[in-house]
Parts: C-alpha cells; sequence; structure tokens
C-alpha cells in the first residue's frame, strides 16, 4: 500500500522498537524521577536508622572476651556497626568446633563414611578390620582447623576488629588481658563468649589413658575395639555413631530415660532403633557411680545394676563446665545461677553493659546459638533493638544419621496450650530414600490444629541438617504447614519427605 515502509527495517515497529509519543516519553520520564527519589529515600532511611541507632548507642567501644563462634559473630556485628572492637582469645580463634567439635568431628566422619560404603561393598557376613590408618586424622584435623583459624583472624582484622592473644578479665568499667602489659583498654561494653569445657564426674579417675574427654579420643587417633560412651546427650550421641561407623563395639549408657532428652520424644525412639540396629548397645537410666581403669583395660559400674561394661576406653560427655573461673564475675557483681551467667532476652547480665552468650548461660554447646546471641548482644550494645525473643535458631546433632529440630516439641506445645495437628513422613518410603536404601528416619511436624501455623519440625535422616534450615525459615515467617507442603523441591530429594509430612497435618476444616 502507498506510503507505508516496504521492509522491516524502515520499520521500527517490525524491529521491535515501538515509536516514541509523547505520552511513552512523559512515563519514562515519571518512572525515572520516581526511581531517583525511592533510591533518595532508600539512603536517607538508611541514613536516619543510622542516626539513630548512633543515639541510642550505649557504647562506643566492645571488647569480646572468646573466640568462639559467638565471640567471632559479636565482634563482626560490631565492627559492622562502626563500633570500635577488640576480640580476646588465649587459645585458637574458632572456640570448640575447631578444637574437637562439628569441624574435627567431620572429618572423621567422613572417614567413617568412605569406610561404611566399603563395608557395604563387601559379601553378606564379612566385615573389615579396625582402621590402622587413623593416625593420619588428628594430623588432617589440625590442617583444617588451622586454616580456618588463619581465615577467622583475617576476615576479622579485614573488618578492623583488633585481635589480642591472652585471657581476658573484667575490671571495673572495662576489661583487662594478661598478655597485654599494663594497656588501658577503656570503657566500654564486654561481650563473655569464653565457651566451656568437658565436665570430669567425681567417680571419674582424671587422667587415665583409657577414660577419655571427646578431644582426648579424637586427637588419639586410635579407634577402640570396645567403646563405652557415658552420655546420651548430643556429644555422646554424636562419638558413638561416629565411631560405630567406625568399627568399635559401642555401648551408650545414659542416666536418663531416652537418649537426646531435650528434644521431641518420637526423634531419640527413631534414632535409638537405627542405632541399635546398627550393633550400638544402648543402655538408659543407668547411673554410672564408677570407673576403674587398669593398664589392661576400663570397667563403668552403674548404681542400680550389677553388671559391669568392659571397654578399651570409655568416654566421658556427662556435660561442660562453663568457663567462668577468673573472669572478675564476682567482683562486677555479674548475677550467676548454677554456675551459668543469668542474661536476659538481650544477652545482657545483671549488670548493664557485660553480655554473656553460648555455653555460659545454658550450655547448648550448639554453635549456631552463640553465633545468635553473638550478633544479638553487639547489635544491643550498639544501640540496635534486637533480642533472642521469638528467635528460631534450629539445633543440630551430627550423628550417624544425623537429627535436627526447630520450634516447639509436641510435648512442648501442648504445654504452652496449643491444640496441637502432627504430621510425619518416613525417609526410606521417599524414592530418594528408596535409591538409596536408607533403613529408616523421620519428619515429624508440629502445627496449631485451627490455623495450620507451623510450631515446631524435628527430623532424623539423612540431610537433616540441611532440611531443618528450611523449616526454620518458615517457622520465621509465620507459615502455615499448608505452605511448607507447597513449597515445590527437587526430585528425587529428601526434601519431598519434608513436603509430605507438612502435607499430612490435618487441621480444623481440612489440610494445614
Amino acid at each position: 500500500m502507498a506510503g507505508q515502509p516496504t521492509n522491516s527495517e524502515e520499520d521500527p515497529r517490525a524491529a521491535g522498537a515501538a515509536p516514541a509519543s509523547p505520552s511513552t516519553a512523559s512515563l519514562t520520564q515519571t518512572t525515572s524521577v520516581a526511581e531517583a527519589v525511592a533510591t533518595d529515600s532508600g539512603r536517607l532511611v538508611a541514613e536516619a536508622e543510622q542516626l539513630l541507632r548512633r543515639s541510642n548507642r550505649r557504647h562506643e567501644q566492645v571488647f569480646v572476651l572468646g573466640g568462639g563462634p559467638g565471640g567471632c559473630a559479636a565482634a563482626l556485628r560490631a565492627a559492622e556497626l562502626g563500633g570500635r572492637t577488640v576480640i580476646v582469645e588465649e587459645r585458637r580463634l574458632g572456640g570448640t568446633p575447631l578444637q574437637w567439635g562439628g569441624v574435627a568431628v567431620h572429618v572423621f566422619l567422613e572417614a567413617a563414611r568412605r569406610r561404611a560404603d566399603a563395608q557395604a561393598a563387601l559379601p553378606g557376613g564379612q566385615r573389615l578390620p579396625l582402621p590402622e590408618g587413623m593416625s593420619s586424622l588428628p594430623h588432617q584435623v589440625e590442617e583444617v582447623c588451622t586454616r580456618l583459624s588463619a581465615e577467622a583472624r583475617r576476615k576479622l582484622e579485614d573488618c578492623g576488629v583488633e585481635v589480642v592473644e591472652g585471657r581476658g578479665t573484667l575490671t571495673a568499667h572495662s576489661m583487662a588481658v594478661d598478655r597485654a602489659g599494663q594497656r588501658d583498654f577503656g570503657s566500654g561494653g564486654v561481650v563473655l563468649a569464653c565457651g566451656a569445657s568437658a565436665l570430669m564426674p567425681d567417680w571419674a579417675p582424671e587422667g587415665h589413658p583409657r577414660v577419655l574427654t571427646p578431644e582426648g579420643l579424637l586427637s588419639s587417633g586410635t579407634v577402640p575395639e570396645r567403646l563405652v560412651v557415658v552420655g546420651g546427650g548430643a556429644v555422646g550421641v554424636e562419638f558413638g555413631s561416629l565411631y560405630s561407623r567406625l568399627g568399635a563395639a559401642v555401648t551408650l549408657v545414659e542416666a536418663r530415660p531416652r537418649l537426646l532428652p531435650a528434644l521431641d520424644e518420637d526423634l531419640p525412639a527413631e534414632l535409638s532403633a537405627l542405632l541399635a540396629a546398627r550393633g550400638i548397645e544402648i543402655r538408659t537410666s543407668c547411673r554410672v557411680c564408677a570407673v576403674e581403669g587398669s593398664a589392661q583395660e576400663a570397667v563403668v559400674r552403674c548404681a542400680a545394676d550389677e553388671k559391669a561394661q568392659s571397654a578399651d576406653r570409655v568416654l566421658l560427655a556427662v556435660g561442660r563446665r562453663p568457663n567462668t573461673r577468673g573472669l572478675g564475675l564476682e567482683a562486677r557483681g555479674v548475677k550467676i545461677d548454677r554456675g551459668r551467667i543469668v542474661v536476659d532476652a538481650h544477652c545482657q547480665t545483671s549488670v548493664g553493659g557485660v553480655y554473656a552468650l553460648g555455653d555460659l548461660v545454658h550450655g547448648s554447646g550448639f554453635a549456631q546459638v552463640a553465633v545468635a546471641e553473638g550478633r544479638t548482644a553487639a547489635g544491643h550494645a550498639l544501640g540496635e533493638n534486637v533480642s533472642m525473643r521469638g528467635r528460631h535458631v534450629p539445633v543440630c546433632v551430627h550423628s550417624c544419621p544425623p537429627v535436627a529440630a526447630v520450634g516447639l516439641s509436641e510435648a512442648a506445645a501442648r504445654e504452652a496450650g496449643h491444640e496441637v495437628a502432627l504430621g510425619t513422613a518416613r525417609f526410606e518410603e521417599s524414592v530418594r530414600g528408596s535409591l538409596a536404601e536408607v533403613p529408616g528416619g523421620l519428619v515429624k511436624v508440629v502445627a496449631n490444629a485451627q490455623h495450620g501455623r507451623l510450631l515446631g519440625v524435628h527430623i532424623v535422616g539423612p540431610c537433616a541438617e540441611e532440611l531443618v534450615g528450611e523449616a526454620a525459615l518458615a517457622l520465621s515467617f509465620g507459615a502455615t504447614a499448608a505452605e511448607l507442603a507447597r513449597n515445590l523441591h527437587p526430585t528425587p530429594g529428601y526434601g519431598e519427605v519434608l513436603a509430605e509430612a507438612a502435607g499430612s497435618v490435618r487441621v480444623a476444616g481440612g489440610r494445614g
């Protein structure tokens, strides 16, 4: 047709470009102005928040005593908020996870996984001999931990945190360090993150080569033929299941009626069945009254049982004592209850400006809890309105299989007055579990029966420590069980077990 372009090069619409019109140009200009205003508004809000924090700032300096996960988290957060920050550590930055905890255990877990794979490849009934190459693992742990500690120092120093080697103590208005001479650190907020040490009960022979702490057992680099683990909490279960996979004949002894007594009762029941199926002997309601050692073996005796348990090594996992000695708490007036420091929801002690976290407070031993508390303490010291109230921090037990939980157990939910709805699913019944020949494990979802809002999620099975992160996020956003079930998961995958458990929750009027 006359007057019309004959090819696409002459017609801007054919090339995907619309001819500009006054209205389009005006809209583009308006959008640009709006974006600029939004950018300026965001910047102004951020500057206002920073000024508000500075006006509310309780201290200009923050001193952190202890370089474990919680202490490092506190120091980094204080530096992020612009506070002058000093962290004091007498050993190696990284704390228990780098000394004998999570990082060290995972090096051994990897060796145990390789051994389990080799065992599974043998014809039925055959068993591998005890591993002889274990002596290299402590050196491997040392290499990994040295590197991670150096990375922690670099990260702190890059953020402007001063790292001081030594042991810190509280003073009237600040702190002192035993290796810092007469230096005056000035006044400031203090975060106590000194961790805990293995508890040595009165009935245990101190210093006996066959009666060991977790750190001593790992550093020995040997797998005993017979191992008795005294204590069925997180540490005892982790080490018992680990050394069982390495080939030791393991007996777990727990004074209370079940393993992992702090968790939802269905988790220790499932875990106990799986451990027993692997040959671990579990003795609950068995209070140890004496451990006797000789050059050849150690013997464990229980108060209400005539049966003595002989072993090549005895592991003491009966708890940890907070490292409060020598901190100057009494002189500063910090309140202590049954050996642990009393804090409020901001992690602040009875003395304003002094904060405490981790094993000094509750003895959970979970690094992720200490990290959350460290960030909370530092933020509050520098003017943030933050607290631990309402935080959904997951707990993980790095056993074989792993255990993880977040939120309320079924019993705790009922005690809190909730009408409870439950959902469960099993790992071995999933496609991924069937392919991997998983022997068992479950996900248990606790929700409010009226509206389906999640109250807790509890997992024992493969990848539990990874799956619980999704559950923690769902709890933090107040999600319902149905919303968690609708979240898409790769298939075949263990995440489908979490979705199935959430989808099986039934609430008033239908599903969760």
